[in-house]
């Protein structure tokens, strides 16, 4: 599923991904796209250039513009989504 929506001050897409993945290991080179990721289900693991740790149902994440970061599921029960969003 993919939602892409405009407003007044930014423009952002929600995308979900369940099941086995791993994303590339990457980071939004504009100055102003941000990313929340929410773990709805499942677990997880969450690379940055700092620390590896496991994600889980629950988890909230928040990725600043250029912060490298990659997800792998754990279990086929992952599901999470993904906000990127362009504040103007």
């Amino acid at each position: 599923m993919e939602i892409i929506r405009s407003g007044a001050s930014c423009l952002y897409n929600i995308q979900t991904k369940q099941g086995f993945f791993r994303t590339d290991y990457h980071n939004h080179e504009h100055a102003n796209q941000h990313e929340v990721i929410f773990a709805l289900s499942g677990l997880g693991i969450l690379k940055t250039d700092d620390k590896e740790e496991e994600i889980q149902e629950g988890d909230i994440m928040y990725f600043s513009p250029n912060e490298n970061h990659q997800i792998e599921s754990l279990d086929a029960s992952i599901v999470i989504a993904c906000i990127h969003i362009n504040a103007i």
